[in-house]
């Protein structure tokens, strides 16, 4: 009988150890980890150890967003048991962070494909961190050299502008008919400017 209880009391021991050690490990993966940080706001309290999960398993990805932002503004925080997400909704909001302050911001969460494919930091929409960074330099400049941010149409009527003046100036003080080359140029002109606003009303560009 003693025999018996002392070996209960090991094995209560041993998996009172082993219940502790698991319940350590899980807090230290649940806890927070940015107490002190100077965060934005939460749009619900959280609860731990799960943060915001029941919250967001209720509706839709979309209906919290525009629950959340309704309560918190555009750039609210997650807890997502234990992880951090700093959520950036709102065309100027995401304007501002992804343009004007991408340096600060080059962090984002990596989607489960990615773990599935093991794909990591193929691409601008997939890296993260200093990756994009340096991916995102490379796309803006070849794109760029390709005539990104450039308004081709309006150069060629410019150049169009330029010759026709050119061709005026070596007539000199001759008496010209400039009926002919200002029709052409018109001519010119008007198409480029009808190609202007179909791609503006086709393509939007």
């Amino acid at each position: 009988m003693a025999q018996f209880t002392d070996s209960t009391g090991v094995t209560c021991t041993l998996l009172a150890v082993v219940i502790g050690t698991i319940g350590y490990w899980a807090w230290s993966k649940l806890k927070p980890k940015y107490n002190g940080y100077n965060i934005p706001p939460f749009p619900v309290k959280r609860s731990f150890p799960l943060g915001h999960l029941w919250t967001w398993a209720k509706a839709s990805e979309f209906e919290n967003v525009a629950n959340f932002r309704d309560k918190a503004g555009d750039i609210f925080s997650l807890d997502l048991a234990g992880n951090l997400i700093v959520v950036v909704s709102g065309y100027d909001a995401i304007k501002e962070v992804m343009v004007n302050r991408w340096t600060v911001a080059p962090d984002r969460p990596t989607a489960p494909a990615t773990y599935i494919l093991e794909e990591f930091d193929l691409g601008v929409l997939s890296s993260t961190g200093e990756t994009w960074k340096s991916e995102r330099a490379t796309a803006l400049t070849i794109l760029r050299s390709l005539g990104m941010g450039k308004n081709i149409l309006a150069e060629k009527i410019q150049e169009e502008f330029e010759i026709f003046m050119e061709k005026i100036a070596d007539f000199d003080v001759r008496r010209t008919k400039f009926r002919n080359i200002i029709v052409i140029k018109m001519s010119t002109y008007d198409i480029l400017f009808r190609q202007l606003n179909i791609r503006k009303t086709t393509w939007g560009i």
